[in-house]
Order: C-alpha cells, then sequence, then structure tokens
C-alpha cells in the first residue's frame, strides 16, 4: 500500500530516517542534509516536507525549502512518480526555482508536462576507499601565507568559472577562505617557477571520510596533467588517515571524469540540479 508520511519537524527522528533511507551512501544526501541543517540553524524556511513508502519500504522523499525542492528516490514505480507529481504545485514555482536530487528521478518528473527547464548542475559523486601514492611527476607543495593573495585571486577566478554571472562573492571572501586552508593544511598547489599554476582544495580533513573540494588549473597551464597531479597528491595524504574519500565532478566533463577514475576514484550516483525557465499548466 503506498502512503505518504506528512513531515512537520525536521528532528532527529527525521533525520534517521533519511540515513537510513540513504545507507550505505550517507554522501548522495550531501545537499540534502545541508539543506536540513539550513532549516534547523533556522537560515531558511520549508514548505513542505514528505516521505513516500510503499509498505514498510521508502520509495521518494521530498523536502521544499526557499528556492529548492529536494526529490531523492530509490527503485520507484511510475504510480509513485505521479502520486509526487500530483503532489507538487508547478504553477507556483518561479523562474530559475530549482529541483535537486536523484538524476533519474528529477528528469522523470518532468516527462510528460510542457514544463521548460534546463539543467543547472549535473553531477556525478565519486567515492576512493584504497590507499594511493602520490605521483612524482610534479612537485606539489602547500602554500603559505606568502602565497595568500595570488591563491585567493586564482580560487576567485575558479569560482567564477564555474558559476559565471552568478559568482558575486567579493575577493575578500576568498582571502578568508584562502587564510583558512592554509592554516588547517586543506590546500595544495603547483607553480611554475613563483607563479601558482592550479590548486586542490580539501573540506572535512580531519575527518575519517573526506572531500575533495575545488580542483583547479590556470587556463594556460591545462592538458599537461597538473590537475591529475594535484588531485592524486591531496587524496594520498587525505587516505593515509580517511577510510574514504568523496568528490563530485560536472557529469559531461568526460576528460575530468576519466582522471578521477584512473587515480582510483568510483562512480557511485548521479545527481541533477534543474531550474524551471517557463512554468506552465500542467
Amino acid at each position: 500500500m503506498i502512503k505518504i508520511e506528512e513531515i512537520e519537524i525536521l528532528d532527529e527522528s527525521f533525520i534517521n530516517k533519511i540515513e537510513n533511507f540513504a545507507s550505505p551512501e550517507r554522501f548522495q544526501f550531501y545537499f540534502f542534509f545541508n539543506a536540513v541543517n539550513m532549516v534547523n540553524y533556522g537560515h531558511t524556511s520549508f514548505y513542505d516536507c514528505f516521505i513516500l513508502k510503499n509498505g514498510k519500504t521508502t520509495k521518494i522523499i521530498g523536502l521544499f525549502i526557499d528556492f529548492n525542492y529536494y526529490l531523492y528516490g530509490k527503485d520507484w514505480t511510475q504510480e509513485e512518480l505521479k502520486i509526487v507529481r500530483d503532489r507538487i504545485d508547478f504553477k507556483s514555482f518561479p523562474n530559475e526555482f530549482h529541483f535537486v536530487g536523484t538524476y533519474e528521478l528529477i528528469n522523470q518528473l518532468f516527462e510528460k508536462t510542457d514544463i521548460k527547464t534546463n539543467d543547472f548542475k549535473n553531477r556525478i559523486f565519486y567515492k576512493i576507499t584504497d590507499k594511493i601514492k602520490p605521483s612524482n611527476t610534479l612537485l606539489i607543495l602547500y602554500p603559505t601565507l606568502t602565497d595568500l593573495d595570488e591563491l585567493a585571486q586564482l580560487c576567485m577566478e575558479a569560482h567564477r568559472e564555474e558559476y559565471k554571472e552568478l559568482s558575486v562573492r567579493p575577493l575578500e571572501d576568498f582571502i578568508n577562505t584562502a587564510r583558512n586552508q592554509i592554516s588547517k593544511s586543506s590546500i595544495v598547489i603547483n607553480k611554475n617557477g613563483a607563479e601558482i599554476t592550479g590548486f586542490c582544495t580539501a573540506m572535512y580533513v580531519e575527518s575519517d571520510e573526506p572531500m575533495i573540494g575545488t580542483l583547479y588549473v590556470r587556463e594556460k597551464y591545462r592538458n599537461k596533467g597538473i590537475g591529475k597531479s594535484l588531485l592524486n597528491y591531496l587524496t594520498s595524504e587525505l587516505m593515509t588517515k580517511a577510510k574514504a574519500c568523496y568528490l563530485m565532478t560536472e557529469r559531461d566533463n568526460k576528460s575530468a571524469n576519466k582522471v578521477m577514475e584512473s587515480i582510483g576514484f568510483n562512480n557511485i550516483y548521479e545527481h541533477l540540479d534543474k531550474t524551471i525557465t517557463a512554468p506552465k499548466n500542467m
């Protein structure tokens, strides 16, 4: 029997249910748990939250917060998908509203509708569990505060390249972030003489399951193996103490994905962030 459990409070009981649903790869719900934390810390409001079950089996979960609707599913049927589609009032969402979650679920949600959409971020989530050796091809360094200004500028360039016109953060933000990364040894760089050619960052470096953050190489230094050497070195450093390491890439960036896989990362999940571009009647 298919039924929907209405969620009114995103408390520990709800989080435990989602963690059980996410098992064994909690990382696939990375953005969902961030959204839950934003609600619980008072940074955003939520307007709908549900768990769709068939018998005792959870099939689809949904969370609607400001500007984003998160939807994750496992082994759903078309009947279950229709229940979710009927629940969501697509006409109420403005242009650029985001639907985020399981790649196939989000795509199927908009099938058989006349709603125009655009894929904002189409990602693959990767995981590595094997210890690896650092590459000896290039010299990889931990930056110092003497590198701070150049590194912050490069971090801002990376952000602008990824987010384009949506990148509005001032340089001061990147200076503060880079300073923090230097102090925590969560960033490595390569240099050509005095110039930084690229960098790779890590998140949760004190965790036993850290995450690679940003990998960026200046355009004039690309296709020279620098990115692979940076990623290889930082991953090998993290894996000396960690039981696993994660990262995200763009699904359509075939060359980058080959680099991840050549180092030993395995595709564990495909994630989609889709925006409405012209909502219409169903």
